[in-house]
């Protein structure tokens, strides 16, 4: 079995962009940055942290695909931690 997304259901990127359906995982990406803020608060950061946070959380998820391959882990960790990485890259975009 091929391992190529942590979500299989999703169409293809090209159908996905065509049809601009990206609810869930929009909403999922707009729930952990609710979720930063509220641990976190106003988190006015360099760009230099910024990275290093965005460096960290991409290593988790790497960590969870390894996880999810090697070692049976849950593929549900993967997607977990990838809205986690999008909610920093916007929080670094804002």
């Amino acid at each position: 079995m091929t391992r190529h997304a942590c979500r299989r259901d999703l169409p293809e990127p090209r159908v996905f962009a065509e049809s601009g359906d990206f609810g869930s995982e929009l909403d999922a990406i707009i729930r952990e940055l609710m979720r930063q803020h509220e641990k976190f608060g106003d988190q006015s950061l360099t760009l230099f942290d910024w990275a290093s946070i965005l460096g960290e959380e991409y290593g988790e998820v790497c960590q969870a695909i390894n996880e999810e391959h090697f070692d049976d882990g849950e593929l549900g960790a993967v997607y977990r931690e990838c809205t986690h990485v999008a909610a920093v890259a916007v929080h670094m975009a804002a």
